[in-house]
């Protein structure tokens, strides 16, 4: 389940690792719950016309700024080591729609 509520977005691990994810407003992305370890969270994330920030929780581990191009789905993905969410690879970008 992904809640979001103003400007966060949580995602509770017990009910699934993708979350898909239309921004609306500057984003940050909060801790997983019920995260065991070596669970791969999917972010694809979708921005509109406007262009929003999407920052992430400090249990992230990031290998640079996440930014997501109008009209396009943005993925990053991130594995959990008991203790981070380490990001595997880099964010990618999909063709526009």
């Amino acid at each position: 389940m992904v809640q979001a509520f103003r400007d966060s977005l949580s995602v509770d691990c017990s009910l699934g690792l993708t979350a898909l994810h239309t921004l609306s407003d500057n984003t940050v992305v909060l801790p997983p719950v019920n995260a065991t370890t070596g669970a791969v969270l999917n972010l694809l994330m979708y921005q509109g016309s406007n262009n929003y920030a999407v920052s992430f929780d400090p249990i992230f581990k990031s290998t640079g700024l996440f930014s997501v191009n109008p009209l396009t789905f943005s993925t990053i993905q991130f594995v959990y080591t008991g203790l981070y969410w380490v990001q595997l690879g880099e964010a990618a970008l999909s063709a526009p729609l």
